[in-house]
């Protein structure tokens, strides 16, 4: 085995500390300074510049004029590029259009990334509109309905492997923070064929999942909807249920379809 030269090694870490970096800003709203980042990556904040001048030259990031670090034009094209290829939009578009309408509340499709949440389509309520989830957003698998919904389904040897490594991050005082009843949850989950999250996330936010399926009824995504939780249509849990239900059979159907047709 022929050795790494230096040089093939320094520009290893640097394509992992920008890929880091770029990772970190994704996931905080409003960007970072320089100064944030390199203590969250833990360097100097002269070697974090020196990427972040390479990043902002190819329109990877961008600085605002308070000096913070955003996602840059260049990552959304990517971003959508993918998208577009799996084709979420034109599978769950329409059924997640219902869904809003008939519920009044935000619709949304998401997948496992690892382990966390990845929201990959979204038809936004009038009635709750949250800027910090968009199409591309992550968040924690663990404090969302649509990301318990997805590890839950997990073989039991990967779910055996996410939960060892899994750090239990806690956005509110309502987050799961005990890997014991987060593994509770998950049997109660794949049990009862849906999934909540009550203001696990975002205070004040409810939401409830449902199982997407494919061709060979493994769980590929899920779907769900969001509101507060003082809107009407919580009353009608049950109802509510059955519809988040619905909609995820015709998206699965939709999904089982483009699989057949190679559309």
């Amino acid at each position: 085995m022929v050795p790494m030269q230096a040089a093939d090694i320094n520009a290893s870490n640097s394509l992992e500390r920008a890929l880091k970096l770029l990772e970190i800003i994704g996931r905080t709203p409003g960007g970072l300074t320089n100064k944030e980042i390199s203590a969250q990556l833990h360097i100097a904040t002269s070697s974090s510049s020196y990427i972040l001048s390479r990043l902002e030259r190819d329109g990877y990031v961008n600085r605002d004029e308070t000096g913070r670090y955003k996602i840059g034009l260049k990552v959304l094209a990517l971003a959508s590029g993918v998208l577009r290829e799996l084709g979420f939009h034109h599978i769950a578009g329409p059924v997640l259009h219902r869904l809003t309408e008939a519920t009044r509340l935000s619709s949304y499709m998401g997948v496992l990334e690892r382990s966390r949440l990845l929201i990959v389509e979204k038809v936004e309520s009038s009635e709750f509109v949250k800027t910090e989830v968009d199409i591309g957003t992550e968040l924690p698998a663990h404090s969302t309905a649509m990301g318990k919904m997805l590890i839950a389904h997990l073989p039991q040897h990967q779910l055996n492997e996410l939960l060892e490594g899994f750090e239990l991050e806690a956005p509110t005082p309502h987050t799961i923070q005990s890997k014991p009843e987060l593994a509770r949850r998950l049997q109660v989950i794949r049990r009862q064929g849906f999934s909540v999250s009550e203001e696990e996330q975002y205070l004040g936010t409810r939401s409830v999942a449902a199982p997407i399926l494919d061709a060979r009824g493994s769980v590929k995504a899920a779907i769900g909807v969001a509101g507060h939780t003082t809107q009407p249509i919580w009353r009608d849990f049950p109802h509510l249920i059955a519809m988040v239900q619905v909609a995820a059979r015709d998206v699965s159907k939709n999904l089982r379809g483009r699989a057949i047709g190679g559309a």
